[in-house]
């Protein structure tokens, strides 16, 4: 019975979720032809921008909301994981988000061959999620905004470490950061507050 309710609120979660997701996805196409048209003038550049902030954040909610459920119910896929491989290709992905302009520079302290098994989908999203973190919240200011990774193994585990020089956060913050829906940086936060829990939870 507990099998029959999961797999039912799985479907319940994909279902809603596209449905969502689908109006959505038409909201931005109308924009992106706004946009192509040259409608937008300085008058209403302000609320063309405001919805697409609002839309974006949206379509993050639900992005986490498919995460967690795939990885709460998911089955385990191993397979073997060259970490700096996975590394260079998610940084790039995402290395002009967040007006970044690209000025955020990666070290990834590893050796090409450094290798190790585990479920490559969910490393890649716990490695996407702490990357994009470190961008979204890099000081520009600073002459080299920085992000370093490093990772070291045994025969039982493997660290990997994220280190940034980005705007950090406040003592009061850091034990409640891996908490459902808490955004650390109100005055910055953009996200849902749902990417640390999952990532913990990953």
């Amino acid at each position: 019975m507990l099998e029959k309710i999961n797999s039912e609120l799985d479907n319940f979660v994909y279902r809603v979720s596209h449905d969502i997701r689908a109006p959505l996805s038409s909201c931005f196409g109308i924009l992106n032809l706004i946009e192509k048209e040259n409608l937008i003038n300085s008058n209403n550049q302000f609320y063309f921008n405001l919805l697409r902030d609002v839309l974006s954040k949206q379509e993050l909610v639900i992005k986490s909301i498919l995460e967690y459920s795939r990885n709460s119910r998911g089955e385990l896929s191993n397979g073997e994981i060259k970490l700096k491989e996975i590394i260079l290709s998610t940084f790039s992905d995402i290395k002009f988000m967040n007006d970044s302009t690209g000025k955020v520079e990666l070290e990834v302290h590893l050796e090409e061959e450094f290798s190790f098994f585990c479920d490559r989908h969910r490393i890649q999203f716990i490695l996407n999620n702490l990357i994009s973190n470190a961008i979204k919240y890099a000081d520009l200011h600073k002459a080299r905004p920085l992000i370093s990774v490093f990772a070291e193994k045994d025969e039982k585990e493997v660290k990997i470490t994220v280190r940034d020089n980005g705007i950090g956060m406040s003592a009061e913050v850091l034990p409640h950061i891996f908490e459902m829906f808490y955004r650390g940086n109100d005055n910055k936060s953009t996200g849902s507050g749902l990417g640390l829990y999952i990532v913990q939870e990953t």
